[in-house]
């Protein structure tokens, strides 16, 4: 069942949707699901239009195309027993059809709320093809399907001097928008028996412009010659990662081919020491080394293997244990719009196990592949692996990661 499941995911092309995104639901204005998990009325009924300007399945185009994701939830969300029906642009054809249905479905994982909303559904409909009229202007937007559903939006204005005011909803850890465009109805309703019934005119609606992307970043940390390489200040670790340095230039190359952004994490300090750590053994031990890894010095260098592409971002820290942890690792990542980290690179004993802590603590999902990092001694590092990261990463290997990479590239 376990190898089913894992052949399945890897059937998963990389995808990536730029949308404008209509939301409107039964809900008071600002929507309290946003604040407090439980709606207006103790149910959930929306109406969804997604104009996709700019996307991707693969290597279908989904380009133009419009999606309406019409649900209702009979408690919150969070609560289950909802009812799901995707309507789908007539104009895609088969294979864009399948991309969109399971992209919406959730089924094809990713960022966004798709899988999430996918997994509190307890019918899912089979998907409509059908034209869809669809406007996307902000607070004017709308989106219908000729005798079945309509949505109109309007902004809110100044009952004195009807100015359109601009009332936005900012949430910075919102999982399907960080900021939106507040609006209200004038028209919401879908026509039909059960519980895809519904008209709720003058209630909550909101605009925004949103990127989805299944995104993940390769993260190689501390694979510095001064750190396994030819110079390196610690010998044994050296002599334990040389076997997954192979592995680690394979999986950077298959990232830059698919459109992975590379991240390399560096450990430096400057030649005198000043703003570095010095309250752990393992710090002083650095710091009594003739060769420090001081950039500008074949130390700090990415060992050759791996290198170092034109796309390649590399991002030292002069401090601390962590690669994530007071570094600018988390904002860049999320300015790249990653949401899963492929972790690779030393040691497994202190940084890579710090990384996998921070970062899902910061929310991302982890990847990591066994034969791509090293520590020592090897009966720890399987202890680290059995009893810590097998429970917060999805371990896994170089091979798995490269299958889907390759099929993305």
């Amino acid at each position: 069942m376990a190898k089913e499941k894992e052949q399945t995911e890897e059937r998963i092309p990389r995808w990536e949707l730029k949308v404008d995104y209509v939301e409107s639901c039964n809900c008071n204005f600002g929507c309290p699901c946003n604040f407090s998990g439980y709606p207006t009325d103790g149910f959930c009924e929306a109406l969804v239009g997604y104009h996709i300007r700019q996307g991707r399945f693969g290597r279908t185009r989904l380009d133009g195309l419009d999606v309406i994701y019409a649900a209702a939830w009979p408690k919150a969300i969070h609560q289950g027993g909802g009812t799901l029906r995707l309507y789908v642009s007539e104009a895609a054809s088969a294979e864009q059809r399948d991309a969109l249905v399971r992209i919406f479905s959730g089924k094809a994982k990713g960022s966004g709320a798709f899988e999430l909303f996918g997994s509190t559904m307890a019918d899912i409909q089979p998907p409509v093809f059908t034209a869809i009229e669809f406007t996307p202007a902000g607070r004017q937007s709308s989106f219908r399907v000729p005798g079945a559903l309509e949505v109109q939006l309007a902004p809110f204005t100044n009952p004195v001097s009807g100015e359109v005011q601009d009332v936005r909803l900012n949430l910075p850890k919102g999982f399907i928008f960080r900021s939106a465009q507040a609006a209200r109805t004038l028209v919401m309703k879908i026509l039909g028996t059960g519980p895809l019934s519904f008209d709720h005119a003058g209630r909550n609606a909101f605009y925004a412009r949103l990127d989805f992307q299944a995104r993940a970043a390769l993260v190689a940390n501390e694979c510095q010659r001064g750190v396994i390489g030819d110079h390196s200040l610690l010998p044994e670790l050296a002599r334990a990662a040389a076997p997954v340095v192979p592995a680690i230039a394979r999986l950077a190359a298959a990232a830059r081919r698919a459109g992975v952004p590379v991240v390399h994490t560096t450990a430096v300090r400057r030649a005198d020491g000043r703003g570095s750590n010095q309250n752990a053994r393992l710090f002083m031990a650095t710091r009594r080394s003739p060769r420090p890894l001081v950039p500008g010095t074949p130390q700090a260098e990415i060992v050759p293997e791996i290198g170092v592409a034109a796309s390649d971002l590399v991002l030292p820290r002069m401090h601390g244990l962590s690669p994530m942890s007071g570094t600018e690792l988390d904002p860049v990542l999320r300015n790249l719009g990653v949401r899963t980290i492929v972790a690779v690179g030393v040691s497994v004993n202190v940084a890579i196990t710090n990384l996998v802590f921070d970062a899902v603590n910061a929310g991302y999902q982890v990847v990591v592949p066994r034969d791509a990092v090293a520590g020592l001694p090897a009966s720890y590092v399987e202890a680290v692996f059995e009893h810590t990261l097998g429970l917060l990463a999805t371990v896994t290997t170089a091979a798995e990661v490269l299958r889907v990479w390759d099929a993305a590239g």
